[in-house]
């Protein structure tokens, strides 16, 4: 991992998908950091992370429904911890994993 100005830039070998995005979630999310370049290489390279960014007024069950159009949003939840510990917690401009 490397910083250039306010771009995070990582790099690496992972076997597995998810933690990959989880990798790339935690530091975009981090104060400061308004891009996370992706260099890691996980084996599944024809998997696109789907990334959803938390919209002004928005629940969890809200970001659910636009993504998966259906109002439950503990799949958001699961797919998101340890960044997201409550599904009260979300706010504007937090991004989250959307798994397929």
């Amino acid at each position: 991992m490397s910083i250039k100005g306010a771009t995070v830039i990582v790099a690496g070998d992972t076997a597995v998908q998810e933690q990959k995005e989880k990798i790339l979630l935690a530091l975009g999310n981090v104060f400061g950091v308004a891009e996370v370049e992706d260099r890691v290489d996980s084996g599944q390279e024809g998997i696109t992370p789907r990334f959803v960014t938390v919209q002004e007024g928005e629940t969890l069950d809200d970001v659910a429904q636009r993504v998966y159009r259906h109002p439950d949003g503990s799949r958001l939840l699961a797919a998101n911890r340890p960044v997201l510990t409550d599904a009260q917690a979300v706010y504007p401009g937090l991004v989250l994993r959307a798994p397929a």
